[in-house]
């Protein structure tokens, strides 16, 4: 268990508390957690899986393997029935996981390990081949992971982009999302879109819907943590063309995402462009096959139009942030609570 906090005393009384009802041993300041290391220096925290990389390099004999400078090979489109069948289908579920495990502190090969991961019940060769060629990458990116800084302007924003018909197999696009708090990223996904669309516009349409949940669940996460939300609004969705929107957008999550009327007004020609464009992702990501690359900031909506729907919000810092501490939490013990 992780307990942080701006108190110390607040802290004490936490684990004070636990105990009563938890055997517990305190470990100091955090150092590595379930595989996660985090790092403290002057610029903040750093948190990384550089061990388990490696030992994912080592477990699947890639430890001499050559490095590469993309985890896909660009414009890449895997077959579910081209290449020979593997014989044992459980090391490419077992590398597949792993990797999955891995994005916990690496956004950008998010995408390309949802790609392979859609091939589990019949994985072929071409699909290990792109499996191992994530390993490869990370192989040579050992040292990145999450930086995250302190700042006085706390911001959440949302950024979403999507293909059109990426998969070649079921003609499904694929939705991507990541929200930033002005530091670093917190919160990514990178997900095979579960219908089909009929246009470009229509698959950005899912994608927002997508990250408006997501949206909505950390608001109310942020809330529940006491923290003051300013609830402006700046969203930006992707860049709808004159002439792409041929009829009236037919889709079931069209009532939760309030975007339709600004992807109409911009289409013809009312909305403002937004100039000020914010990457979310802070490390030099040179793939041009990662979906997450593009980063279009989620358009600028009147807060009074949609109460319930905001994208992005200020609220103060900790003024003076402590260090996490790490906790073990074993089992419940027969000790009673004393109030007193």
């Amino acid at each position: 268990m992780i307990i942080t906090g701006d108190n110390e005393s607040e802290i004490s009384n936490l684990r004070n508390d636990l105990s009563v009802r938890f055997d517990m041993k305190i470990l100091g300041e955090i150092g590595c957690f379930l595989g996660l290391e985090i790092e403290k220096s002057d610029q903040g925290y750093f948190g990384s899986q550089r061990a388990y990389a490696k030992s994912l390099l080592e477990r699947f004999s890639m430890g001499d393997s050559k490095e590469k400078a993309t985890p896909m090979e660009p414009n890449l489109k895997l077959k579910k029935d081209k290449g020979k069948p593997l014989k044992d289908a459980r090391k490419f579920r077992q590398l597949v996981g792993s990797l999955i495990y891995l994005t916990i502190t690496r956004p950008e090969i998010s995408y390309s390990v949802s790609v392979v991961s859609q091939f589990m019940q019949n994985p072929r060769t071409p699909h290990l081949e792109a499996a191992r060629r994530i390993l490869r990458y990370v192989k040579g990116t050992l040292d990145y992971g999450l930086l995250y800084k302190r700042c006085d302007n706390f911001v959440l924003s949302g950024f979403t982009d999507a293909d059109w018909a990426g998969d070649t197999n079921d003609r499904h696009s694929t939705s991507g999302y990541c929200f930033n708090t002005g530091s670093a990223t917190v919160s990514w996904c990178s997900k095979k879109q579960n219908i089909v669309v009929l246009s470009s516009t229509e698959a950005e349409y899912v994608a927002a819907t997508m990250a408006t949940q997501e949206c909505v669940w950390l608001k109310r996460l942020i809330e529940d943590m006491f923290c003051e939300v300013d609830y402006a609004v700046q969203i930006k969705l992707g860049h709808v063309q004159r002439g792409c929107i041929y009829q009236p957008l037919n889709v079931q999550d069209q009532k939760f995402c309030p975007y339709g009327p600004w992807l109409r007004a911009e289409h013809e020609g009312k909305c403002p462009k937004n100039a000020e464009w914010n990457p979310p992702l802070n490390g030099e990501i040179s793939a041009p096959a990662i979906l997450l690359h593009d980063r279009r900031l989620l358009p600028q909506i009147p807060v009074g139009d949609t109460p319930k729907v905001r994208s992005q919000y200020n609220a103060p810092s900790p003024a003076n942030p402590t260090s996490p501490h790490l906790t073990s939490q074993h089992q419940p013990t027969d000790k009673p609570h004393n109030p007193t």
